[in-house]
């Protein structure tokens, strides 16, 4: 009866063992980190002047270029993308008044923002035809 329990506890604890054997995975599966990082001197405030420009700002990523995006919410600012960089271009400010908008690039629930603004054109007062001064 002895031998039966002490059997009984040996083939309990050698199926139990061979259960745990057998749960190992057959395989390792590599996960790639997928990040999009825009450098601090990048995320810096970029100012055009009355002519407009470009400006770049870069950004450092291991994903595709089709699964992020770059975008302004103003008209007069346009954002292109390419591997490694995001591209903003402004053209001359004709009006008076100082253009300002936020150009936004997100990768899933990586989300940055660069501030942009544009100069206006300067008033000026003229009497008789004669430049008198600025006014503010």
């Amino acid at each position: 009866m002895r031998k039966n329990i002490i059997l009984c506890g040996l083939i309990g604890l050698l199926i139990s063992a061979l259960g745990l054997i057998s749960c190992a995975p057959d395989y390792e599966t590599e996960f790639e980190i997928k990040s999009l990082i825009v450098p601090d001197k990048s995320l810096a405030p970029v100012s055009f002047s009355l002519e407009g420009g470009e400006a770049v700002a870069e950004v450092e990523t291991n994903v595709a270029l089709t699964h992020w995006s770059a975008s302004s919410n103003a008209v007069w600012l346009s954002v292109d993308k390419e591997e490694g960089k995001v591209i903003m271009s402004a053209g001359s400010n004709d009006t008076y008044a100082p253009r300002i908008a936020r150009v936004t690039i997100e990768y899933g629930h990586q989300t940055y923002y660069i501030n942009v603004s544009q100069t206006g054109k300067t008033p000026i007062l003229l009497v008789d035809g004669e430049r008198k001064g600025m006014v503010k």
